[in-house]
């Protein structure tokens, strides 16, 4: 499902890039649909062969929402507090919910068919910069906080199997022979092969909140176990470096132009109700793995709750093997996007440029600095929150700056004061995570 982001209809990896950069896409001008408001179907073009309907819409939704990230969720529970957590969801689901909505209507309104695309026509050549820089952070920003996991998931089940460690059950040659071993996978041009992976992403985020959930239940029902110190209260500057972690889990954005293409029927009625009933899953998974998460481990929570049990526990045991099966099989996913967005760049500034070459080298440049950064960063909690920039930008930021510049009337008319209240609370949340994270650089959290 990733190549539309950048394609339709499968189309060589490239070539649509291509086609952008020289304008072939963008040059038309339409006039907006006067009826592309309310119950219609202002998305699907009259040749679309979508054939989605509303679960499997709503399940591929979900499915680019979730991720292994979901491990960090109990840690932002822990910056934010449990009383700050829920209306911090709740304000970002709403967001998420506006701006995809209005995504959805700008699509059908200038008849563009991706995130990039609309992107270029509505802000020019800086908007498809800013989106390219954005989806290629955002992307390779998923790829390394999942090696990050995988650095600590599969020493513990190698210690778990034998009591006899090595050095090959270190950080260092698990992440060594894990890329090694996906980067052939790496440089293939098509990921349909891969839709298999989109059900094991989902069913092993449940087996980790299961896994928490349950934990959580027998130690508070049956161990009486204590809650954890600041249970209500946020951790001094803290919430605002969450923000951006946050931020990171919500953003489908770029990917919710091939959802309600592929949906058969869509209309803006219906594309609502596959992102609200895609949200309130989500919502309810990281609540209940975060929460139970926080409650079971407090403030000795690092990052990734999985870390925080046992390594003879054999209920985290299943978790951790699950999670990471699901990890080393999505590598590939995630440097398509990165290279794509890489070529729309470098096309766009430098002209054109061998497209074998090309492939070649940013393929390994991805994977390698993605392995050399997960090799030498520890906090993958700090990280998400910083790439969460990336993801505050694609989500809230650029959408609402697409819908002020595209719709008629002027940008501070009533129809739009809520697009600026999201611009401003995604530049604050922005603001926000870079001045935590020099803050706490420098030692300057209370």
């Amino acid at each position: 499902m990733l190549q539309h982001v950048f394609m339709r209809n499968n189309g060589p990896e490239y070539d649509s890039i291509d086609a952008i950069n020289s304008g072939r896409q963008v040059i038309e001008e339409y006039e907006p649909d006067p009826n592309a408001t309310g119950n219609v179907n202002i998305a699907a073009p009259a040749e679309s062969s979508a054939s989605a309907n509303f679960w499997w819409s709503t399940f591929n939704l979900w499915n680019d929402i979730l991720s292994a990230n979901v491990v960090t969720f109990p840690s932002f529970v822990l910056q934010l507090g449990v009383l700050l957590t829920a209306p911090t969801l709740i304000l970002y689901g709403f967001m998420t919910l506006f701006t995809l909505d209005s995504l959805y209507l700008l699509s059908g309104k200038h008849r563009k068919s991706s995130y990039v695309e609309l992107c270029q026509y509505s802000l020019g050549r800086p908007g498809y910069l800013v989106a390219c820089v954005c989806i290629f952070l955002f992307n390779w920003g998923s790829l390394t906080s999942n090696l990050l996991i995988i650095g600590t998931n599969v020493p513990s089940l190698l210690h778990r199997i034998t009591p006899h460690p090595t050095v090959f059950f270190s950080k260092e040659y698990v992440l060594m022979f894990t890329c090694l071993f996906f980067l052939p996978l790496s440089f293939f041009k098509s990921i349909t092969s891969y839709t298999i992976n989109s059900v094991l992403s989902v069913l092993s985020v449940w087996i980790v909140t299961f896994v928490v959930l349950t934990r959580c239940i027998i130690d508070f029902g049956f161990n009486h176990h204590p809650l954890p110190k600041r249970f209500w209260s946020p951790i001094g500057t803290a919430p605002l470096s969450a923000l951006g972690g946050i931020s990171f889990l919500y953003v489908c954005h770029d990917l919710s132009f091939s959802v309600f293409e592929d949906y058969k029927g869509v209309t803006r009625r219906r594309w609502s109700r596959v992102v609200v009933t895609t949200l309130g899953l989500t919502v309810t998974c990281w609540t209940l793995a975060g929460v139970s998460g926080f409650m079971l481990f407090g403030s000795s929570l690092t990052g990734n709750v999985l870390d925080s049990f046992s390594t003879h526990d054999t209920i985290a045991v299943v978790a951790r093997a699950a999670l990471s099966l699901n990890i080393m099989a999505s590598v590939p996913y995630y440097v398509f996007m990165p290279r794509l967005s890489g070529y729309a760049v470098i096309t766009l500034v430098f002209g054109k440029i061998s497209k074998s070459a090309y492939h070649l080298m940013a393929t390994t440049f991805i994977v390698v600095s993605s392995f050399l950064v997960a090799m030498f960063v520890d906090n993958l909690m700090a990280f998400s929150d910083l790439v969460g920039v990336a993801a505050i930008s694609l989500g809230f930021i650029l959408p609402t700056l697409m819908f002020l510049r595209l719709e008629p009337g002027v940008w501070w008319g009533p129809k739009k004061l809520t697009h600026w209240a999201i611009l401003i609370i995604g530049v604050l949340s922005a603001l926000g995570v870079v001045g935590s994270a020099v803050a706490a650089r420098f030692g300057y959290t209370v």
